[in-house]
């Protein structure tokens, strides 16, 4: 099932493109292939328990601490953020709802959070005090944001619930899902234990793979609902499984089959993307595919998935997807981050033939 992927991934061993990847397959609910190719670090083999940072690829958990608190009747995927945040109302913002976060359509990129160097109140207080972007009107315009409205999620989780967003998706995601290996932030007691299986990523730079320096105790311990979160390819799987379900996995409910389908809707439809400079259509926190929008979209699920496949990827390193029609979840991980271009062209090549006949 994974032989293209694998030739796929060793040839960008061999390139440089990255040091090792991880994998992980389930059909039907079963795991059916959960790989490691090539090395964490130097000298170092790679393997299916090494943890490793998603970025943007973790943003459907975040989205799904929202929909839990939505389906317990505390918010609205239509509530203005300044309801649960009124410090944000700052500048005109007042206008800006869950929905506008969660489809990218809330017009505040830039970003201002000072992570992971500024503590979570100073992230928040700094993105409540910056300005919309000029002309944008929420939901009538699109752009990509990698961390600040991630943030206002989380801090919306706090607000109403109590519980640091962190601790939230711990108790409420990864301890009913059996994800004993996902964080989005440790404790520094959990670093401590478990740093020597913690995968370092790499970045291209001067010709070369260079340790990123992303797997110090700072970045692992600080949260960034949009982009720290840290798991193995198996747990991973394990989450988008869930949503393939219907919002349940084992003996565990997270969420409505509704809700999971609200999610996973295409929010927004045939919008230009200011960030990616694409057209791409947009679910709650969930990327479905964009394949007809052109065979260039950026973060695709490969040319075998169906149309109604879902997921996300995180920055020049990672993609989970979701394919109801083969009944399938894919996830897979690389080290090595070379730049978007040589990443969409691998991204290709290890999805394109693996699909369950």
């Amino acid at each position: 099932m994974l032989d293209r992927m694998e030739i796929a991934i060793n040839a960008g061993i061999a390139s440089g493109l990255h040091l090792g990847a991880q994998a992980c397959v389930m059909s039907y609910g079963q795991i059916v292939a959960s790989r490691a190719w090539g090395e964490a670090r130097s000298g170092t083999p790679l393997t299916p328990d090494h943890i490793a940072c998603w970025f943007s690829a973790g943003k459907p958990i975040t989205a799904v601490t929202i929909a839990i608190l939505v389906q317990r009747g505390l918010v609205t995927f239509d509530d203005p953020v300044v309801r649960h945040i009124p410090g944000f109302a700052t500048h005109g913002k007042d206008q800006i709802t869950l929905r506008h976060l969660l489809t990218h359509t809330a017009g505040i990129r830039s970003d201002v959070t000072g992570y992971p160097q500024a503590d979570w109140d100073a992230s928040i207080g700094q993105i409540c005090a910056m300005r919309q972007e000029t002309g944008w009107v929420p939901g009538e315009r699109a752009g990509y944001v990698p961390r600040n409205t991630w943030f206002l999620l989380g801090e919306v989780v706090r607000q109403v619930d109590g519980r640091a967003v962190e601790t939230f998706c711990r108790d409420e995601i990864f301890a009913p899902l059996g994800m004993r290996d996902t964080y989005m932030a440790m404790s520094s007691d959990t670093f401590d234990m478990l740093e020597h299986r913690i995968m370092p990523m790499h970045v291209y730079r001067e010709g070369r793979l260079v340790d990123a320096g992303l797997d110090t105790r700072l970045y692992c311990t600080r949260p960034s609902p949009g982009s720290s979160m840290r798991s193995t390819a198996r747990d991973m799987a394990r989450f988008f499984q869930m949503l393939l379900n219907g919002g349940s996995l084992d003996s565990a409910t997270l969420l409505h089959s509704q809700t999971v389908d609200q999610l996973v809707a295409r929010q927004r439809v045939g919008m230009f993307d200011q960030t990616f400079k694409h057209i791409m259509d947009w679910g709650l926190g969930i990327i479905p595919n964009n394949a007809h929008h052109g065979p260039d979209v950026p973060y695709g699920f490969g040319a075998k998935a169906s149309p109604r496949t879902f997921g996300h990827g995180g920055s020049q390193s990672s993609v989970a997807m979701v394919d109801p029609k083969v009944n399938q979840v894919i996830t897979l991980i690389w080290n090595g981050m070379p730049g978007e271009a040589e990443h969409q062209r691998r991204l290709k090549e290890s999805l394109g033939g693996v699909r369950s006949q």
